[in-house]
């Protein structure tokens, strides 16, 4: 691509923008230089907000995979080659609290170059942003994000039309392949239901936990809910274990489900007794989980890599760059791609802008990744699985992930009322 092109590209590009209605006295230092921000909890690099601090680490170890993977693809996709002399990626914390999010998100749409944003790490961040990023026409990938209310103005409740999810959404996927592993491959008729509401967790365990619960049904003994930074969470092992529950369902994320772990362990060790399986949902998929001697599952919407019979190029730079994906990479990577098809795509129609990018997006038309395949509909992605896992200790503090089967919409359909 020549200068004389470039420059020109980038001319168009600002004037798009300042039609998209964000504006700007910011003067830009390199013209040809655009920003994709990557945006979420443990994701690295400096973060327009004012120095927000929380307690916990949230959902660290997810924002690190999604930037991983976004930043390997950026680096060695192909699709990028030429992107890279005119795009820029960057990356910002937002600490996994929704204040932060909602801050680093009003400082983002204030910047004229940037031209799409990928994240957040959780849900309730990604929805208290997004709306933000709709008020200047800013596209938003999610890799993570699973709950159905993140597509919703928190003060409106319009549906957002900038956001575009890769994993399939929690009432129509997660909830049913949650059910569907209890009853029918783990064959669980006394089940002990846990919904996190710790700090930021609510947006994503409560339509899961929600949905859950009817699917279950009858096979439902007992529910909770359990915030981590209170006394309470430590009744969870003693009224599983009162009840003779042969399983327990924790709806949350890793930081608190460690600690039920590791409650249950000490409790039925105390008494010689086998506990019963747990079964995680996916804000649990973390390095660090305390999974011991535990029988651990854990539903996730991103399959193993290594599994995926692809022989394309992405794919093998992909499991070449990341050798062990844990979490969210596949789904990073995924969302540079394709984000990048929609780039080329615009300049090759000399009309590189935000609302190019989200036309390019929201067209229907089947987007290719480094072995999957997108479709939106409505901002969803309609083709999607979800992977079952076997977590395994692989130290005193830290768990390997085995994919075990597949749980398909067939799969799903077996449940009563579905």
């Amino acid at each position: 691509m020549s200068i004389i092109v470039r420059t020109t590209v980038a001319l168009l590009f600002s004037c798009t923008l300042e039609l998209c209605g964000c504006t700007s006295n910011s003067v830009k230092t390199d013209p040809l230089k655009y920003v994709v921000q990557v945006v979420g909890d443990g994701v690295p690099g400096d973060c327009p907000h004012n120095g927000i601090t929380r307690q916990y680490p949230l959902n660290r170890a997810q924002g690190q995979s999604m930037w991983k993977g976004a930043e390997v693809a950026y680096i060695h996709s192909p699709v990028w080659t030429d992107l890279r002399e005119i795009v820029a990626l960057r990356g910002c914390d937002d600490e996994g609290v929704s204040v932060g999010s909602e801050m680093a998100a009003s400082q983002i749409r204030l910047n004229p170059e940037t031209i799409a944003v990928i994240g957040h790490a959780t849900s309730g961040t990604t929805r208290s942003a997004a709306a933000i990023y709709a008020s200047a026409n800013i596209p938003v990938l999610m890799p993570i994000a699973t709950s159905p209310n993140v597509f919703f103005d928190p003060s409106s409740g319009d549906r957002l039309q900038n956001l575009f999810r890769l994993p399939p959404s929690d009432d129509r996927a997660q909830a049913p392949a949650v059910a569907y592993t209890a009853i029918n491959i783990l064959k669980s008729r006394r089940i002990y239901l846990v919904r996190d509401i710790s700090e930021d967790a609510p947006e994503y365990s409560g339509p899961l936990f929600k949905r859950i619960q009817q699917l279950i049904g009858s096979n439902k003994i007992d529910d909770i809910e359990v915030n981590r930074k209170t006394p309470s969470i430590h009744e969870v092992a003693q009224n599983v274990f009162d009840q003779d529950a042969d399983l327990v369902i924790f709806v949350g994320y890793g930081t608190t489900a460690n600690v039920i772990l590791s409650d249950i362990q000490v409790e039925y060790s105390r008494f010689k007794r086998k506990p019963p399986p747990i079964l995680l949902t996916d804000g649990c998929k973390i390095v660090d989980l305390n999974v011991g001697s535990l029988l651990v599952y854990v539903t996730f919407p991103v399959p193993d890599s290594h599994k995926l019979p692809c022989d394309t190029e992405d794919m093998a730079i992909f499991n070449e760059q990341v050798p062990q994906p844990k979490s969210y990479e596949l789904y990073g990577y995924d969302a540079m791609v394709i984000l990048g098809k929609a780039l080329n795509s615009c300049l090759r129609t000399s009309s590189l802008s935000r609302e190019c990018v989200q036309n390019a997006l929201s067209g229907g038309s089947p987007l290719e990744g480094a072995c999957l395949t997108y479709s939106f509909s409505a901002g969803d992605n309609s083709r999607s699985s979800i992977y079952l896992y076997r977590a395994r200790a692989s130290g005193p503090d830290s768990a390997d992930y085995e994919q075990i089967r597949v749980v398909t919409p067939d799969d799903w359909h077996l449940l009563k009322g579905q």
